[in-house]
């Protein structure tokens, strides 16, 4: 008695949040808002997993098989399920409730579990804590049952079943006498053998023998009925989230006007600054959100050279982005989404020196001038140039990564090639073919043997030579082809 009496104190102290996202795989795709009819089906079955609204009016739902709703309608558009699309958008949800409370547990594939209990006074009661979920639920296009209920399982399946709510442990097992058993996620054998037995309900199950129960269920599935009715403890594991911050902000009107979206904006950045300094951390990522009233939301990411902590820095990039961007129509409302939070690595700064840390230096000098050249020039059009190794002189260098830019104004410890002094930098396209009795060599030959391993491989001897037009010419004797060749120009 003493222990079930510990049991029901340590459960009863628990609040738990069941939000069930019934649409989400509809609403993860962009063929919710498509105007003809659409479905989409799992890539190995033959059955609708969902149906987008056009459709829907035409008689076809989820479990429909694919054949009826082909019969159904001509224009039916088929689309194969893409979980990932679900599981983005439930993780990046499940990251955004963090701020409600630190439980927040993932339910695959479509439920987010939050323990609130820590919460109520914090945000004045459940029903503001409720509130602010699904008005960040409409933001996002997302719509979910909520359930309340002291037991984790009794949120859960509430939450598949009706919505319902439950506050006090003692109405746990009044609450669950309705609720099918397909909520329990229990499988499909297990069910049809106890649909066979007439059990279709939770209440069914109570009023059986639970010796009986064990026997035909197994323990473990009588364990959780247990565990849903407050009747046995229940540890939930936390769901491991990447560490991202979201901040958003209502505007007084709508308004299209730069200088307010800006000051908008400052404000999240202001907020966000603060707390990346209390927790000594910074951002290579961000994305600003621009949210309007009968449009979809604009999404504007910045992807960084190196990790930034400054304000002004995340400020001059707007700026810069804003100035060769149009939005679709008026803004209402502001959000700020960082991607995930790094660990501040700074250099220690020098005893009598009053520049501060010499890695945020580095970055306001050389990164914040490549990222404003990328912000009005375009990602696609500043790169920088990395060192390959390879001896073959066209296959020695490659398009440097945007991350990898950034380490290039830092200096790099890629060792070069003694023959790189007397290269030059520019090389044609292509080599091409030379007479070599107007050359006069200077330099060479360097002798470049390499490249079997790709069916590419070159036999050349390399030389400086000097034309009789006065050009100082980078030249090669192809052995193979027993010719000449142009392959660069010296300035």
């Amino acid at each position: 008695a003493p222990d079930a009496e510990k049991t029901r104190q340590v459960t009863g102290s628990r609040l738990w949040l069941a939000v069930c996202l019934h649409d989400l795989i509809l609403e993860s795709s962009p063929l919710a808002a498509l105007q003809e009819p659409a479905v989409i089906v799992d890539a190995d079955d033959a059955y609708v997993a969902a149906a987008n609204p056009a459709a829907q009016m035409l008689g076809i739902e989820a479990g429909c098989a694919l054949n009826a709703a082909l019969a159904m309608a001509d224009n039916l558009r088929v689309e194969a399920r893409v979980t990932t699309s679900e599981q983005q958008a439930l993780r990046s949800l499940a990251i955004w409730t963090r701020t409600l409370t630190p439980v927040v547990s993932i339910v695959e594939p479509n439920i987010l579990l939050l323990e609130i209990r820590g919460s109520l006074r914090l945000f004045g009661g459940a029903e503001n804590i409720t509130q602010a979920l699904h008005k960040q639920l409409a933001r996002r296009g997302l719509s979910a049952r909520t359930s309340l209920a002291p037991s984790a399982h009794a949120a859960v399946w509430l939450s598949r079943h009706d919505g319902s709510d439950v506050r006090d442990e003692a109405q746990l097992s009044g609450a669950l006498r309705a609720v099918p058993l397909q909520v329990t996620g229990w499988p499909h054998d297990l069910l049809k053998r106890l649909a066979e037995m007439g059990i279709s309900r939770i209440g069914d199950l109570l009023r059986l023998p639970r010796e009986g129960l064990a026997l035909r269920m197994g323990r473990k599935y009588l364990r959780e009925l247990d565990q849903a009715l407050g009747r046995a403890f229940e540890q939930r594991e936390v769901s491991r989230l990447p560490e991202e911050r979201v901040f958003s902000i209502d505007l007084p009107s709508e308004t299209d006007k730069r200088a307010l979206l800006i000051e908008g904006c400052e404000r999240l950045f202001a907020k966000l600054m603060r707390e990346l300094r209390s927790q000594q951390k910074q951002i290579s990522r961000f994305t600003v959100r621009f949210f309007h009233l009968h449009q979809i939301a604009s999404s504007e990411t910045f992807e960084l050279l190196m990790p930034t902590y400054e304000q002004r820095h995340m400020t001059d990039l707007l700026i810069q982005r804003l100035e060769r961007v149009v939005l679709p129509a008026p803004v209402i409302s502001v959000e700020l989404r960082t991607g995930e939070l790094l660990d501040l690595h700074t250099d220690t700064p020098e005893l009598f020196s009053d520049t501060g840390f010499s890695h945020a230096g580095q970055h306001t000098e050389d990164t914040g001038m490549l990222e404003r050249l990328r912000e009005r020039c375009g990602p696609k059009s500043v790169f920088g140039v990395a060192l390959v190794s390879d001896h073959r002189p066209e296959s020695a260098w490659s398009v440097d990564k945007v991350r990898q830019m950034a380490s290039a104004c830092h200096g790099s410890d890629t060792q070069l090639s003694p023959w790189a002094g007397e290269r030059p930098l520019w090389l044609v396209p292509q080599p091409r073919s030379c007479d070599p009795t107007g050359l006069q060599i200077e330099f060479g030959p360097e002798r470049i043997e390499s490249g079997w391993w790709d069916e590419c491989s070159v036999n050349r001897d390399y030389y400086i030579a000097r034309h009789t037009s006065g050009e100082r010419l980078w030249v090669y004797f192809d052995h193979r082809r027993r010719d000449w060749y142009i392959h660069g120009a010296f300035g």
